[in-house]
């Protein structure tokens, strides 16, 4: 998941997809070795996907310190015809450092999933999928196609089992083909309910670059519920392709609302 608003220059390299899938199949390896029960928990889930689609949907407002604010829609459905599931937002942000127009949008921010997790079925490993990764940024011509592999499981740990219906996963992703012809991308994306009312949400994603340095982009999120739908929310923000702009700050804290629909 990368929020990324800055592509000059931006992976050149060809060898990375070697990398990624090697990142992917260690992670695969580790977390079969560290969790046998996933195996069964990924069966249940998938099992679902036989019922309605159902459709998610959310809308969050920040409050960014770097005067700005930013709008996120994010829709979503893990029961598409042929075991397809679906994720997607799209972020409108102010201009950073414009505390005068804060709350007008000036650019924007799209990503959009389609995967399938039945690879994992095939050769006995649930949870194991293919993706494919659709990213847009506006003002300009800025967009990309991703293609490559995931692994999504759930979460043993003793503490998360009576967090009410709940549940942690974790969401491994490699990106080894790109439309632009190079790079890669590397990421992890996670749910962390704590509480039946505090969750800790987020991605890490880093993004290789041939004869530069690599670019991380991190957000994390805790979450806390306010009222039945209504949730309270503070993000902190670090994009290394804004860190490497000498105008804009690359890191910065967002509080904000969230309301699911």
């Amino acid at each position: 998941m990368a929020r990324i608003f800055s592509w000059d220059g931006f992976f050149r390299s060809n060898h990375s997809g070697t990398m990624l899938i090697s990142f992917v199949a260690a992670v695969i390896g580790v977390g079969t070795i560290l969790n046998p029960a996933l195996a069964d928990e990924t069966r249940r889930e998938t099992a679902e996907t036989d019922k309605p689609s159902r459709l998610m949907a959310r809308v969050q407002y920040y409050f960014d310190e770097r005067d700005f604010n930013t709008l996120e829609i994010m829709v979503a459905s893990d029961r598409l015809p042929l075991g397809l599931k679906f994720f997607g937002f799209t972020d409108l942000h102010g201009t950073e450092n414009d505390a005068d127009h804060r709350f007008d949008t000036t650019r924007s921010f799209s990503e959009y999933r389609l995967y399938h997790t039945g690879l994992g079925e095939l050769i006995g490993l649930p949870g194991l999928g293919l993706m494919v990764e659709y990213n847009d940024f506006t003002p300009g011509s800025a967009d990309l196609l991703r293609a490559g592999l995931l692994y999504k499981h759930g979460l043993s740990l003793p503490w998360l089992k009576s967090v009410g219906k709940q549940k942690g996963w974790l969401m491994w992703r490699a990106f080894p083909i790109e439309s632009d012809g190079n790079g890669g991308q590397a990421s992890l994306i996670w749910n962390l309910p704590i509480h039946e009312r505090i969750g800790f949400s987020g991605f890490a994603d880093l993004n290789v670059i041939e004869g530069s340095h690599d670019r991380w982009v991190v957000e994390p999120q805790l979450n806390f519920r306010l009222y039945k739908n209504i949730w309270g929310v503070i993000e902190y923000r670090y994009n290394g392709f804004e860190d490497a702009n000498s105008v804009l700050k690359g890191e910065g804290f967002a509080p904000g609302i969230r309301i699911d629909l």
